[in-house]
């Protein structure tokens, strides 16, 4: 089994994340222990950037480790209602093409804006913005039997990790989706 998750609750809020590793389960495992050591040693990342500073810190600890492997990632931070009878705000993270859905309580989906109605949109090498920033950092899709592969091999067009698709540089991409 190459994932993993964390599941890390507190009072008044808590952070829910799945990591689906690829390649071995290095990097899944890193992620996973890394994500949980920040929440106990920080708390919640209080902005949106924050997030994606944590985001892209881990998977730079994790390169730097030079372990093989990658690992895709969905979370959700859920804060509780500040007062009585408000509303849960969420804020749902997206690395590659793992997915969050919303259910309901009466086992309905709620219809996001995402990949089949998720709330995030998977990172997949054949959607023209994904293709677009592939190309301008250096790599290149082709398609092989079917499915749009980064530099010919890889089916997800972010992960943590997966050192060998990070060598060609360029712009820093947003590395999640945030729907609050």
């Amino acid at each position: 089994m190459e994932d993993a998750h964390v599941i890390y609750a507190k009072d008044t809020w808590g952070f829910f994340g799945v990591f689906d590793g690829h390649g071995g389960g290095q990097c899944s495992d890193f992620i996973a222990r890394r994500f949980q050591e920040e929440l106990s040693a920080n708390g919640m990342p209080k902005t949106d950037d924050a997030v994606t500073d944590l985001v892209f810190r881990l998977d730079r600890e994790f390169l730097d480790t030079k372990q093989p492997s990658g690992t895709t990632a969905t979370f959700v931070i859920v804060e509780a209602p500040a007062m009585p009878q408000g509303k849960y705000r969420l804020r749902v993270g997206n690395v590659g093409d793992s997915r969050v859905l919303l259910g309901r309580a009466d086992g309905s989906i709620f219809a996001g804006p995402g990949t089949d109605r998720g709330l995030t949109t998977d990172h997949k090498p054949d959607l023209p913005s994904e293709r677009a920033r592939i190309e301008r950092t250096g790599g290149f899709v082709r398609e092989v039997r079917g499915v749009a592969r980064v530099n010919g091999s890889l089916a997800v067009s972010r992960s943590f990790g997966d050192g060998q698709y990070k060598t060609t540089g360029g712009l820093r991409a947003a590395a999640y989706d945030c729907v609050v």
